[in-house]
């Protein structure tokens, strides 16, 4: 009997060991992985130089990955936000961490990846620095329920948080990448949104981004929002060139948007106000590196707020220093002047300077 008893303990010592290194492996596979991004600025605004108004604003953003197995993990998002980056602070000094949503990804092969959960979409973000979160052809939303993406098509449903400025509507998107050659693709989008009485809204458009050379870059959209029989349509036209020749460089922005005069809820607006972009910019940014670290630049801007509302409009003038201490780090000091293009009390030009740093990790 004692063999025996010997050899049954010795087989419980070997799958209790089994156990344990199979839950220590599994541990090992269940892992934490961070990243996120922190931009914030401060601005100072003279007016008529006769008194000042001061504003801070934030962003940081953390995304938690948890890696359940190779092909299973969930990503849980957090976000303190005051105001919007940049020059458009809230000024409070501090700001609530809030849940921004989780969702759970699922790699079925390769080229596939099933999600649910808080879903992120959008498409033809621009490059211009004070829309550089928002984004023309759908805007960035939320929607919590469901997607696919198969290889560089992404299909994503369920209700959204902020489709069309309303919650709760039901609404599908849609994105799909081509590739034309290396460096060189166009992506359809589109966004349609069902539930709203009397309202059958929907955005698409198309954008174009190209690399040649290390030399130009274009970024270009195009696209259209329709809401009811009794709003006009809205177009757009978005064209963002950037030329390079070491040191040199010219960047570019040119942004014309027609609302019409009954414009629809859905036309372009910013991601984190909802507030209408601009129906027209007009930018150039000429600069030189100085060296690694250090680059210059002077932003001329012509701006229209609304072509229904008159003469709402300026010229911007704002020198920038940029700064890149690391890889992920950028930070600036600027100054601007702007001069409304009207006549009376208002049409007296206005200074402003301020300073804006952001990293990833």
């Amino acid at each position: 009997m004692k063999p025996i008893i010997t050899l049954l303990f010795a087989s419980a010592l070997v799958l209790a060991a089994e156990g344990f290194a199979q839950q220590e492996s599994q541990a090992a596979a269940r892992r934490l992985v961070f990243s996120g991004m922190v931009d914030a600025d401060f601005a100072s605004d003279y007016g008529a130089l006769d008194e000042a108004h001061h504003l801070t604003g934030l962003e940081a953003d953390l995304t938690t990955q948890v890696l359940l197995n190779p092909r299973l993990y969930a990503v849980v998002r957090t976000t303190l936000r005051d105001g919007t980056v940049p020059r458009q602070g809230a000024g409070n000094t501090w700001t609530p961490l809030a849940f921004d949503g989780v969702q759970v990804n699922w790699k079925a092969d390769d080229k596939t990846i099933l999600m649910v959960g808080d879903l992120i979409g959008g498409s033809g973000y621009f490059q211009y620095y004070r829309y550089k979160r928002s984004a023309a052809v759908v805007g960035e939303h939320s929607l919590r329920g469901a997607g696919i993406r198969h290889g560089n098509l992404l299909v994503q449903a369920g209700m959204a948080t902020d489709s069309a400025g309303m919650r709760g509507d039901w609404s599908v998107f849609g994105r799909w990448t081509r590739a034309i050659r290396e460096n060189v693709s166009w992506t359809p989008s589109l966004r349609y949104t069902l539930g709203v009485p009397g309202a059958l809204p929907f955005e698409l458009g198309v954008s174009f981004d190209a690399g040649f050379e290390d030399v130009l870059e274009l970024h270009a959209s195009t696209g259209m929002q329709y809401w009811n029989p009794d709003t006009d349509p809205g177009t757009f036209v978005l064209v963002e060139p950037r030329y390079t020749m070491e040191p040199y460089f010219v960047a570019g922005t040119v942004f014309i948007s027609d609302k019409g005069e009954v414009p629809s809820p859905n036309s372009p607006r910013s991601t984190l106000t909802w507030k209408p972009l601009d129906d027209c910019i007009l930018q150039a940014e000429p600069g030189m590196a100085l060296n690694k670290t250090f680059s210059t630049s002077v932003s001329l801007e012509y701006r229209n707020t609304s072509f229904n509302a008159g003469r709402d409009e300026s010229f911007w003038f704002s020198p920038t220093l940029y700064v890149y201490p690391a890889a992920r780090a950028q930070w600036q000091l600027w100054t601007a002047l702007t001069k409304p293009l009207i006549n009376g009390d208002g049409s007296a030009p206005r200074l402003s300077l301020g300073s804006e740093i952001a990293f990833t990790f």
